[in-house]
């Protein structure tokens, strides 16, 4: 049985009107002597305030996500894991601002979403308060890190739609795809992987007891990606295995996208028989 992390109808009005293996592997570290530092902040809400919203595996994806990366040796104080009630948009934002202008410009920072998504907004617990792109984007730009990522298995809409509050956000889908960009000067690396195109609905299953895309991406994290078996898991291998198999899945009905200004060949993962 397929659930849809998508705002239904009724709950955009109401929002609207009240005011979104056997493989073990760990995370690609630098040399000895520049270790490399990952700073996470995670996002899951199944259970909302307004019970109509409510998912059933976004907490749990959250939950999962976050046993990948201590599992990957992120240490803990390095990680905010925000599920259900903890996750409001103040709570989100001010994890973000607490973690990431910790980084150097050799570390990497990670945001991950999993949950209710629209155009130009991600759904918090506390509707209808909304985590617009802007207020992620601009907790980015307060980071030196050289490695900015946004993983979302949300319906994150590939045409952010300016809404009265937010009038500068981007208003196609190819501004979409560019509005992220300007964080990567100075060789930064920025990727954005969302789990489905700007007209699709992100699916959640008892099958894969949690979200399609949030299930193939943290097997990418366990080495399954690693396809030309050279015990290293690019980006582009990432977003190869997980949009192949979401999309044999789903029978084409989700098709996750990845965009931004990055190395393709840039590794994230490095793997261990």
């Amino acid at each position: 049985m397929y659930m849809y992390r998508k705002t239904n109808p009724l709950l955009l009005f109401v929002v609207v009107n009240l005011l979104l293996l056997s493989v073990s592997a760990w995370l690609y570290a630098q040399p000895a002597g520049n270790s490399k530092q990952f700073y996470v902040v995670i996002a899951g809400v199944s259970i909302y305030n307004n019970p109509s919203a409510n998912l059933v595996y976004a907490d749990t994806d959250a939950t999962e996500f976050y046993k990948q990366m201590r599992g990957m040796g992120i240490p803990e104080a390095n990680i905010t894991l925000l599920t259900n009630q903890n996750a409001t948009r103040t709570n989100i934002i001010q994890a973000m601002e607490s973690l990431y202008p910790k980084a150097r410009s050799a570390d990497e920072i990670i945001f991950y979403f999993s949950g209710h998504g629209d155009k130009g907004f991600f759904l918090p617990h506390d509707l209808p308060n909304l985590l617009y792109h802007t207020d992620v984007k601009a907790a980015f730009k307060k980071s030196k890190a050289a490695t900015k990522l946004i993983f979302a298995d949300a319906c994150f809409s590939g045409s952010i739609k300016a809404l009265p509050t937010q009038a500068a956000m981007p208003q196609t889908e190819a501004d979409t795809k560019t509005y992220y960009k300007d964080l990567a000067s100075g060789g930064v690396n920025v990727a954005v992987f969302v789990s489905s195109r700007n007209n699709q609905v992100s699916k959640e299953t008892s099958l894969h007891k949690g979200g399609i895309f949030t299930y193939y991406l943290l097997h990418a994290f366990k080495g399954k990606a690693d396809l030309d078996a050279d015990k290293l898991v690019t980006l582009y291998e990432t977003y190869k295995y997980v949009s192949d198999n979401v999309k044999r899945d789903t029978y084409q009905e989700q098709i996750p996208v990845m965009f931004g200004k990055f190395n393709p060949t840039l590794p994230i993962v490095r793997v261990k028989q």
